[in-house]
């Protein structure tokens, strides 16, 4: 009798292990696919776009992705990890001179990681001839010089221009004249400031 309970604890045990070991198997994430990196468009050279499409169990297993780049195929340096819903990271602060390896790998709830997937070839980050971030200011300065150009030919054109005066220069000027027509000098204090500060 004490063999038969001892040799079915024991079949319960191993049916234990085995359902562990089958279940941990199962809860290996898959690794995303279609893997790709490209130089990120509108920029000074130094960030590169990656983009991959999710994982097929991503939503029961994948708690995120882990990013890593290399500039040989030996070694790989952590770069940050992205949420399952996320399918793009855009790599910044790259040297223009070195080519770049990625590898992105699933990682799930448990700490299961998945088989990693590796870009195709090396990529470097190319300089553009414009920079995307200087655009607003490429707007204000095409504003500013449009308005001064305009103004500058309508005035050649003889068309008639109101320009405010300003009451302060008015009283300057009334002020030297009377001095001037009296024959008194005239005392000009700027103030304790040197003449450019305006205040």
């Amino acid at each position: 009798m004490l063999n038969k309970i001892g040799i079915f604890l024991l079949s319960l045990a191993f049916l234990n292990i085995f359902s562990n070991l089958n279940a941990s198997e199962t809860n290996i994430p898959n690794p995303p696919s279609s893997f790709t990196a490209q130089d990120h468009p509108w920029d000074h050279g130094e960030k590169i776009d990656l983009n991959w499409i999710h994982s097929l169990n991503r939503q029961t297993y994948v708690k995120h992705y882990t990013i890593f780049q290399s500039t040989n195929s030996d070694s790989f340096e952590f770069i940050g990890n992205v949420d399952p819903g996320v399918s793009s990271y855009t790599v910044e602060k790259l040297d223009r001179e070195k080519a770049y390896i990625f590898k992105v790998i699933a990682v799930g709830t448990d700490g299961i990681e998945s088989a990693p997937v590796v870009t195709i070839s090396a990529i470097s980050p190319t300089r553009e001839w414009f920079d995307g971030r200087r655009f607003p200011l490429f707007f204000i300065t095409l504003i500013f010089c449009g308005s001064v150009v305009y103004w500058i030919l309508r005035a050649r054109g003889g068309d008639p221009l109101q320009i405010r005066k300003i009451a302060g220069l008015e009283a300057v000027d009334e002020a030297v004249g009377r001095a001037t027509e009296m024959g008194q000098p005239i005392l000009f204090i700027p103030g304790i400031q040197d003449m450019n500060e305006i205040q």
